[in-house]
């Protein structure tokens, strides 16, 4: 693997830390990992970066920071306990859909 920078958002199904270790084993010379509170994020090596992806002005600030960014794995989702049925539900499924 390349020597490159990366950028990913780590959720708690842990499928983003997976990611950023897998990244950071391969030999990425930096890994960005994101989470709407940066203090969740969890991985050693890797650069914590608050992030809400459904947040205009929050994606904006991260663009504008990390500008070493190469490569970026987004894997941001909901889960919901509802039905999709329920326009609260959709709704925010929508939204984060769309940010991807």
């Amino acid at each position: 693997m390349h020597q490159r920078n990366r950028h990913r958002n780590q959720r708690k199904s842990g499928l983003g830390e997976q990611f950023a270790k897998a990244l950071l084993a391969a030999g990425a010379s930096k890994v960005y990992a994101s989470a709407r509170d940066k203090a969740q994020v969890k991985v050693p090596g890797a650069e914590a970066v608050q992030l809400d992806v459904t947040n205009a002005q929050s994606i904006a600030a991260a663009t504008d920071r990390l500008t070493d960014v190469q490569v970026v794995i987004n894997n941001a989702g909901v889960s919901i306990g509802g039905s999709l049925l329920d326009g609260a539900s959709i709704d925010s499924v929508v939204r984060t859909s769309r940010s991807m």
